[in-house]
This record gives C-alpha cells, structure tokens and sequence, in this order.
C-alpha cells in the first residue's frame, strides 16, 4: 500500500473521528477561576471597572456624541459550570468628570452641555444577565435584561443631555461581548451594540452604539482579578 493511500486513509479516519464528537469546542467551555485552578463559588460577588479603554457613545455615521471615563458593575455569580457561567449584575453606573465637585459626574457631549446616563429607568432597567454558554461561539458571552434567574427581556438606557432632555434607548436582543481567558484576567468588551430610540425629543438621534471594556474582580477588600479559564 502507497504512503498516499495510507494517508488519505487516515485522513478518512480522522473526519469520521471528528464528526462523532460533540458540537462544543474545548475553547467555548469556561469556568470562572481565581486563582486559577479554582473555581469561584457560586454566591460570590464580583465587581467590575472599566479599563484605560473609555466607555463610548456613537451615532449612525460614527461620530463620538458622549465619552463616560467611568463603569462600574457590580453582581452576582449564580452558575460556574463548563456548560454555563451566568453572573446577574444588580447594580451598574456610567459617569465623567464633568461637573463641579464633588458632583462629577456628568459624560462630556459633542452635541454640546454634558450626557447623563442611566442605566436603570422605571421599566426594563437592572438587574440584567450576563452569560457564557457552550454553544457560543469562544470567547462569546451575552448580556440580555433581567437576571439570570428571570425571563428574558429588553434593556433599556436613559441618556439625559442637558441640552435637551432625556431620550430613552432599547434593545430588544442580547448585547453580544466578548472576553479574554487566562492568562488575561477577566474582561469583557461591547463593541458597537446598537440601540434604538424608545422615547425622547425629537432632538434625539433614532440609535446610538456603545463601546466599552470592564474587567472583573473580586467584591471584596481584596479585589482579586478573576479569569475566564478554558476547559471542561
């Protein structure tokens, strides 16, 4: 027998091998460690900052309408399991430094004044979800409304300009992220996610994306960074 049959007869091998193999990667199944080696106890509460990347505010054409300097999350992890991590963040705030102190909390605005935003309105504010599963894509995770224990919906953020009057956007659909595994602490970034109109002025733009990167830790005295690690 040739060394080309042979190889095409194990390549032959090798495919149907593959296809008896379950549909999740090794890479999309992760747990939540630190360090890492151990997993995080589901219960524990995590909190996250924004990285040295601004959370930003775009419109249709890509002009910068608002930059936030900071993002704070703060939740809890309900499951750490290779099929699933789901943490329900309860508590998250967008802010700048302008303003006069201490009330610096305003985002600057191109369209002029400063940006407020809110990130729990009356309807379809906190808590929201925020999930990993197997059958992602690696490294993909989503946060949709409500917790992770609840029914799905909407989310909804309240951007007040100062110029005129709040406007109030929605997403119907998960906002998909992206995070980094081990050796990288834990980020997640949004990268674009659009949001559409829900009520305002007529001032208002119809969208606006967001962009933003948060990096997680330990809600304690201790802040220790947590990873994403990979493996079953």
């Amino acid at each position: 027998m040739s060394k080309l049959v042979k190889a095409f007869i194990g390549l032959a091998a090798l495919m149907a091998l593959t296809a008896l193999l379950p549909t999740s990667s090794f890479a999309k199944e992760v747990t939540l460690q630190e360090p890492i080696g151990t997993k995080v106890p589901v219960g524990t509460k995590l909190t996250a900052t924004n990285t040295d990347v601004v959370a930003k505010i775009t419109d249709a054409n890509g002009n910068t309408l608002a930059e936030c300097t900071s993002v704070s999350m703060t939740g809890t992890l309900v499951k750490n399991e290779p099929a699933a991590v789901e943490a329900t963040i309860e508590k998250a705030e967008i802010k700048g430094t302008v303003g006069i102190t201490p009330h610096t909390t305003h985002c600057a605005s191109s369209l002029g004044g400063t940006l407020t935003p809110t990130t729990n309105p009356a309807t379809n504010g906190l808590n929201w979800c925020l999930r990993s599963t197997a059958a992602m894509a690696a490294d993909e995770a989503q946060i949709r409304g409500g917790g992770c224990t609840e029914a799905s919906r909407p989310i909804r953020l309240v951007l007040d300009f100062s110029v005129f009057g709040e406007c109030t956007y929605q997403r119907t659909a998960a906002v998909p992220v992206t995070f980094t595994t081990s050796p990288t602490a834990a980020n997640i970034t949004v990268s674009k996610s659009e949001f559409t109109k829900f009520a305002g002025s007529v001032l208002c733009p119809a969208v606006e994306f967001f962009d933003l990167t948060v990096s997680f830790y330990t809600d304690n005295a201790e802040e220790k960074p947590v990873f994403f690690v990979a493996g079953p």
